[in-house]
This record gives structure tokens, sequence and C-alpha cells, in this order.
């Protein structure tokens, strides 16, 4: 097991990321090796975005994230308030359906109107000429707006998530009030339940 691999300390983004970069350099200590302009420029990226939005990477290369029945896609970072998960925006293209093109420019929108669930970090690549125009991280929250408002898929995720969605209504006190309203396609009652 390298020193990366051992458990670091998950109270909060600012000591994760000082505990990173110290386990990276005790670890180049240790083994003698050095790392590349690239994975360093990658691991400071990585402790810069922790920092700055209260999170921890995810190191398991096996722990995904279900994308309501369209896929999963493997995290980047996990925020220590909400347990929210963030994704390369790229992965959402095929789960979505919505090409590359849109979501990037519906992500720089979000950006610009200082949306929840985009940021303008990302992780440096291999490849020169993709770093051109950046691989945005966005949320989990980011990708459920995507399915329910832009993605040929919209009634499928509505269907998907019909449950999990009634479940949120009711124990966040929105079902209250909003007692009748009109859901995707389904009316909404005051206890939760979905009406005809």
């Amino acid at each position: 097991m390298t020193t990366t691999e051992q458990p670091l300390p998950l109270t909060n983004g600012e000591e994760w990321a000082t505990a990173f970069m110290a386990a990276l350099r005790e670890e180049m200590r240790q083994t003698g090796e050095t790392f590349s302009d690239l994975d360093w420029r990658q691991a400071e990226a990585c402790a810069e975005f922790c920092r700055t939005n209260n999170c921890y990477a995810n190191l398991s290369r096996e722990q995904t994230v279900n994308l309501w029945g369209f896929g999963t896609v493997r995290p980047i970072f996990y925020s220590f308030e909400r347990g929210e998960a963030w994704i390369r925006l790229w992965e959402l293209a095929e789960p979505t359906g919505i090409g590359n093109p849109q979501l990037y420019e519906l992500w720089r929108q979000e950006l610009d109107a200082d949306g929840i669930g985009a940021t303008g970090y990302f992780i440096p690549t291999e490849n020169a000429a993709a770093d051109t125009m950046p691989a945005p991280l966005v949320s989990i929250i980011f990708a459920m707006r995507m399915f329910m408002a832009y993605s040929p898929w919209g009634a499928e995720f509505a269907a998907n998530t019909a449950d999990f969605m009634s479940h949120a209504l009711l124990h966040s006190g929105l079902a209250q009030k909003l007692d009748g309203a009109q859901t995707y396609d389904k009316r909404i009652d005051v206890d939760g339940n979905q009406c005809s």
C-alpha cells in the first residue's frame, strides 16, 4: 500500500488537501520517485478544488455513482457538507443524450450565473489540445437538472426518480407548500403522494 492509499483525515477540504499533498511528498521521499510536471499539476488542481469546495478526492477506481438507471460514472470528488458527488461534465454526454457542445454551453451559462453545481476547476490532462477547452466538473445536482430540462430521456428520468422525488418532497416540507402542484407528469398531494 502506498502512502496515498492510506486513509487521510476527512474533516474538511482544507485539512484533506493539506494531508493529501503532504502524503504525496512523503511518498516521493520514501520511494525516491519524482512526479512529472503533469502529475504535480493534477495533484495541485485536486488539492485546490478540495480547499475551495470543502470536499475530498475519490481515490477509489471502483467507486461509482448510479445515474438513475442511465449508467454509472466515477465521481472525482465528494462534498464534506452534503456528500454530493462531483463528476467530469463530459461523462454526462452519453447518459443524458446531450451532445458535448450543448453540455459545455449549459455549463458555461450556469457558471456565469453562479449556478449551483458548476465549477471552473478542471483536472489537467496529458493531451495538451484537450486542455485548451477545460473539462469542467459538475455536481450530481447539475446532472439531475440536465436530465430534467434538456435530455431527450426526461420522461424516463422522471419515471425512474418518481419515488425518490416524492420522498424528497414529503420529507423536505415542499409537499406542504406545493399541495396540488403539477410535477413533470403527475400531481403530488399534501402528503407527497402521486395523484391521478
